[in-house]
């Protein structure tokens, strides 16, 4: 590799590395005037929802099982083969 190209590629580099990191530093700075501007939220906390688990011994209804047979069946159908074989073509000289 030439001086000259490797030093054109070391400074696209930095100068790109350089430009993200402002920009992270940026929106970090914006994120810490947003905060201060609007506040933090405080004393109202939000539970998390919970959900119902079907009991362990519980089976899936029978739709899913004829779905998850669909789904196989249509995928073994689109992956056989469809293109024609490659024929190296014999030529006279």
């Amino acid at each position: 590799m030439s001086p000259d190209a490797y030093t054109y590629t070391l400074f696209a580099a930095l100068f790109g590395m350089t430009i993200v990191f402002v920009f992270l530093a940026g929106l970090s700075v914006l994120m810490i005037v947003i905060k201060r501007v609007f506040g933090e939220r405080s004393g109202r906390v939000q539970r998390p929802l919970q959900q119902s688990s079907p009991p362990p011994d519980a089976a899936p209804p029978p739709w899913v099982a004829a779905a998850v047979v669909a789904f196989l069946i249509a995928e073994e159908r689109s992956a056989t083969g469809q293109a024609s074989p490659w024929t190296q073509r014999r030529t006279s000289a």
